[in-house]
């Protein structure tokens, strides 16, 4: 199985209910427990720490948050009751704390393979100052991640795996083997191929070009003929965030399953990888795949 445990990550949202629906699916299609967990981010913990707040004041703080635990306790189990009734096994949780840090502490702390959440608007100056909540997650976990993009996953049919030869899209193209095999999905293998900065050496970038031709191709037998699956390989020319886009447009996959490349932090804040671009506007949902999680 790809994933053995879901941490499904609530944040009560407009987009709620798509990830409820969606873990629902994935989790009876790999057999796996879930989890369904929401964050209660300050400003709780901000004013319980505050010096000049009384003794009393403070107790009222503590019970007001008992008081929203219990509230969402009781919000998650409705939800759980979905999973009970097709027997799959889960339970609800929820922590006080930083929403970034607490998920990923959590997620760590009980050994989940996957972690999934939803991907809503934000305003201007989080997204490009902050980073929305999703990003910040994808940047430093270390556990495969599942952004649910509008409508609940509910079957999945075509899968989409960006390749680039390297060893993070190896580990993303064997998860995306592993779901088609369960799934019998049809799965596309797509390699973008930005040629700009070889455009000098016309001569050597045909020859590497009909090379990674080449290597795809034998790439597509080999699946094929090993895990009886239906793939195609296919390779592109263009920036790889904008190739993969157009295909996710095109094609329409279910899932579209990605790995993603370890950059410096400050590389990371001004460029972004690929993944993290193909995620912000992708209007399907996307799987990162992270080393040594699968």
């Amino acid at each position: 199985m790809p994933f053995k445990k879901i941490l499904v990550c609530i944040d009560f949202s407009n987009i709620t209910e798509s990830v409820v629906n969606s873990s629902l699916f994935l989790s009876k299609t790999f057999n796996c427990e879930v989890c369904l967990f929401h964050v209660i981010e300050p400003p709780i913990i901000a004013i319980y720490e505050d010096p000049f707040l009384s003794l009393d004041n403070q107790e009222v703080v503590l019970e007001l948050e008992e008081i929203l635990i219990e509230k969402f306790k009781a919000e998650l189990e409705k939800f759980k009751e979905r999973f009970d009734n097709v027997g799959v096994k889960a339970n609800v949780d929820v922590e006080v704390g930083n929403i970034v840090d607490t998920i990923l502490d959590y997620a760590e702390a009980n050994n989940y393979d996957l972690i999934m959440l939803g991907s809503h608007s934000e305003g201007l100056f989080e997204k490009l100052i902050l980073g929305s909540i999703t990003e910040r997650i994808l940047n430093k976990t270390k556990i495969s991640t599942l952004v649910v993009k509008g409508e609940a996953i509910n079957k999945i049919e075509k899968l989409l795996c960006g390749y680039d030869f390297l060893p993070n899209s190896k580990l993303a193209l064997e998860t995306a083997v592993k779901i088609a095999k369960i799934t019998d999905a049809e799965l596309e293998v797509l390699h973008a191929e930005y040629e700009t900065w070889l455009t000098h050496l016309a001569g050597i970038y045909e020859e590497v070009y009909k090379k990674k031709i080449k290597l795809l191709n034998d790439l597509e037998k080999e699946i094929k003929e090993k895990e009886g699956i239906k793939i195609q390989a296919k390779i592109e020319k263009g920036k790889p965030e904008k190739v993969i886009i157009k295909e996710i447009e095109e094609f329409n996959p279910d899932i579209t399953v990605l790995g993603k490349r370890e950059r410096k932090e400050l590389k990371r804040l001004l460029i972004g990888t690929v993944a993290l671009k193909v995620v912000k506007n992708s209007p399907k949902s996307v799987l990162i795949v992270k080393r040594g999680e699968n």
